[in-house]
């Protein structure tokens, strides 16, 4: 997947909006082209059905999805933020707020009877 994220924080997905499916551990990267605020370092939020929410380091322009943020299939509500720190000023910059899927893993295969 391609995460395309514009200088004003529209989010476009070129590629589709898989993410992974549920309960694979870093088998998917994702692709994540933004902005550049100078040292800032940069987060993905994921915002879950159920309320719960985790928070995952783009790392040179790659989103590795683990396990963790694989928890639970359906929508994930998305929002990727560049956060600078320089002496006591904070910059956010936080893109729209997004969709994207977890899809069912393949359960082992049935017993033969």
């Amino acid at each position: 997947m391609i995460i395309l994220i514009g200088d004003s924080g529209q989010v476009t997905l070129p590629c589709g909006d898989l993410l992974g499916c549920m309960g694979e551990n870093i088998l998917r990267t994702h692709k994540v082209m933004h902005p550049k605020f100078g040292s800032a370092y940069y987060t993905m939020k994921f915002v879950y059905g159920d309320g719960s929410y985790e928070e995952a380091y783009v790392t040179d322009g790659v989103l590795v999805m683990t396990e963790q943020l694989l928890h639970s299939v359906g929508r994930v509500s998305m929002q990727f933020q560049a956060t600078l720190v320089e002496n006591t000023d904070v910059s956010i910059f936080k893109s729209e707020i997004f969709s994207a899927r977890i899809g069912e893993s393949l359960s082992a295969a049935p017993e033969e009877s």
